[in-house]
């Protein structure tokens, strides 16, 4: 999981915040720098196409340090150097951006919609998985659908993180499914009986709410185990 990602989480950018903060328009996007560890190091925090990215310049060499981001690299000055860029990072997320339930559009659209329908909201039962919201019965506690941001190389093999939403379905179903773009094996769940549904805007809303409500009837029954 890239840095930023990690400390952000669960918010969304509010533009006009970062302005206030003291980014400034670059072309097509807004770029903020300042000096950390004693001018030490120049952090540079690029928005750009909705995403965040932070880039630190060695003040004595001119060129870029990046050993911040390696997960095998836990000496002391690097997990200073990685701290102080965290600390920068707390400070816009808790300054500049909104929380919402999850990273993307649809997947807060969804879970609107959830809340409209059923009248349940997300829990977020994993403090190691904070991006985890899932959704369940209110009475049997039975989950009928779980939102997940991962990793796209556990799911597509690409770069970055996304939001899927894991359903459970007939079994009959699942193999024409997976036919098609936007459906993968079921992510951490019973890969016979559940379906992940990549929520990038493939397949519309609407589409993912019948399959939502196919998932909440096959919970329903107190007398069927979740999984199976």
């Amino acid at each position: 999981m890239r840095l930023e990602d990690e400390v952000l989480g669960r918010k969304k950018v509010n533009q006009a915040k970062l302005l206030t903060y003291g980014f400034k328009k670059e072309g097509n996007g807004l770029i903020y720098e300042t000096s950390i560890l004693q001018a030490s190091f120049l952090l540079i925090v690029s928005y750009k196409e909705k995403k965040i990215n932070v880039q630190l310049i060695d003040t004595k060499t001119n060129e870029e340090y990046t050993n911040f981001r390696l997960k095998n690299m836990n000496g002391e000055f690097v997990s200073m150097v990685r701290g102080a860029v965290k600390d920068v990072l707390a400070d816009i997320a808790n300054k500049c951006f909104d929380k919402t339930y999850f990273g993307c559009e649809q997947a807060n659209r969804l879970a609107k919609k959830i809340s409209e329908l059923y009248h349940v909201e997300p829990e977020f039962l994993w403090e190691s998985e904070p991006s985890f919201g899932v959704f369940r019965h209110f009475d049997t506690k039975k989950w009928f659908g779980i939102i997940m941001n991962v990793a796209k190389e556990k799911i597509t093999g690409q770069e970055g993180m996304v939001d899927i939403l894991n359903v459970k379905l007939e079994p009959l179903k699942i193999p024409n499914l997976l036919k098609r773009k936007g459906y993968v094996k079921a992510y951490h769940m019973n890969k016979k009986y559940w379906l992940s549904i990549i929520l990038d805007e493939t397949l519309s809303d609407e589409e993912i709410l019948a399959l939502l409500n196919d998932s909440y009837k096959l919970t329903s029954n107190k007398k069927r185990s979740l999984l199976k």
